[in-house]
């Protein structure tokens, strides 16, 4: 029953497209309506619709993680469109992509929370009721900040106001108008939403597929990181690993690592506290002929597992091949430990305590390091330097992790002033610090149907 539920919900899903073609289907085909709390929690427990293959694709693949070579670029599928992503010019595409994939959980926690007080629920039910309902305020609360992250300006609290931020539809509803709010009432959004959510959800999941409590402040830590608030970030962090901290020893295969396979992690890590992957795209980063960027492997020390975990030699490069979601092509972007520990760390040495940043670290650093050699903790105590380190191994711990583009985004409000190059042949194309660019085109189809404004500069 449960299963006939789902597949007959599924038309009244893709109205979270914003496609007046799939509002027609909803009204001319006899759609199951939920009548239990259990329908409910079976629509969120749809792996398909809520994490997998959902995170959004351009942001990553705009990143300086990897490179292509020439004839790999001029061989793009999808050419015009990937081509244009791969040097950041302004770009036109359409349905299906990254704010059609996201948009699918958002309109499903929504819809779950339209009918959360129109379903039975039984005395014996409460609990699955809270579920429901903070998982719901999860999910959209994760795929709002993604949303945000891939096409709306970085925070900024001087202008946030007034920058354009997302759609932020709050009703499964299609009647009701699609508008861009700012950028501030999309991360107040977020915030309220989850914080409001820890009060509903177990400290842990039954399944990482599911939210949680330590979920819900893990992606707290991560939002406001982004909005550069580092005592919240720092407080979330704490909170969720107090839940739970668990490291895998990249040594010890009993952890779900067999460290030299081309898919060297389980698809559910003992580190993993809840579970998406990246959607699909053109590029479809990583693969053999898109290759992680050299200076970045080059960082990595020879007694660094990550090395033999991460990377696979595919003639004079490497290319990615460590992910967390075992795919080469749809990469873990989801919630774990490791970027905890790295959240702590910089938060910590931003705020004074570089020792206590630099032990976070080196707990995390000594998961990493190959049984037999000698692990040499870091010391520094320069703040700049100290933050210089952990920024960098930030970036070496989550690589191809759905946060690069945010974490330039955010650094470079902070002054960093990090160009990004791209050299195909003789010619050479840049991303400038704080580059409208920095906000990813919206679909041309979304433009033309809600009469949304588009990003300057990319639309």
């Amino acid at each position: 029953m449960k299963k006939g539920f789902l597949v007959s919900i599924l038309l009244l899903l893709l109205v979270g497209t914003s496609c007046e073609k799939y509002i027609d289907v909803k009204n001319s085909n006899n759609v199951a309506i939920p009548t239990t709390i259990g329908h409910l929690q079976a629509i969120l427990d749809n792996p398909t619709a809520m994490n997998f293959q959902r995170t959004p694709m351009l942001a990553d693949a705009s990143s300086d993680d990897y490179f292509v070579t020439l004839p790999r670029y001029q061989g793009f599928p999808l050419a015009e469109r990937n081509q244009a992503l791969y040097t950041w010019r302004p770009f036109e595409y359409i349905y299906p992509n990254d704010w059609s994939a996201a948009s699918w959980p958002i309109f499903s926690a929504n819809f779950c929370l339209d009918y959360l007080d129109r379903v039975t629920i039984g005395q014996d039910e409460k609990s699955i009721r809270d579920n429901v309902y903070g998982s719901a305020l999860f999910y959209r609360s994760f795929y709002f900040a993604h949303l945000a992250w891939a096409f709306a300006p970085a925070y900024d609290k001087q202008t946030a106001t007034t920058d354009l931020g997302i759609v932020m539809r709050l009703t499964s509803n299609p009647d009701v108008p699609s508008v861009r709010t700012s950028v501030e009432d999309v991360y107040k959004q977020v915030v309220n939403d989850l914080s409001e959510s820890v009060q509903y959800l177990p400290d842990l999941p039954e399944h990482v597929n599911r939210p949680s409590k330590s979920a819900a402040y893990a992606l707290l830590a991560r939002v406001y990181l982004s909005m550069r608030d580092y005592p919240s970030a720092m407080e979330a962090a704490e909170k969720s690993l107090m839940l739970k901290q668990d490291l895998m020893n990249y040594n010890d295969p009993a952890d779900g690592i067999t460290i030299a396979a081309n898919s060297p992690f389980a698809r559910y890590t003992k580190e993993t506290i809840f579970y998406a992957e990246v959607a699909a795209g053109g590029i479809h980063f990583p693969r053999n002929d898109t290759f992680v960027d050299s200076l970045l492997v080059a960082s990595y020390h020879p007694d660094d597992l990550r090395n033999q975990a991460f990377f696979l030699v595919v003639g004079n490069y490497k290319r990615f091949k460590g992910s967390y979601s075992r795919s080469p092509q749809f990469p873990f972007s989801g919630l774990a430990t490791d970027e905890l520990f790295l959240t702590l760390a910089e938060c910590k040495v931003r705020m004074g305590d570089v020792n206590g940043g630099l032990t976070d670290l080196n707990h995390l650093l000594q998961h990493r390091w190959r049984d037999g050699a000698v692990f040499e903790p870091i010391t520094e105590q320069d703040p700049q330097l100290a933050l210089a380190i952990v920024l960098q191994e930030r970036r070496k711990e989550l690589l191809y992790r759905g946060v690069r583009w945010m974490d330039l985004k955010r650094l470079n409000k902070e002054g960093h002033q990090i160009v990004l190059k791209r050299q195909l042949g003789n010619e050479v194309f840049t991303l400038e610090p704080n580059s409208p660019q920095y906000a990813l085109p919206l679909p041309q189809d979304i433009l033309e149907i809600t009469k949304i404004p588009g990003n300057i500069g990319n639309n």
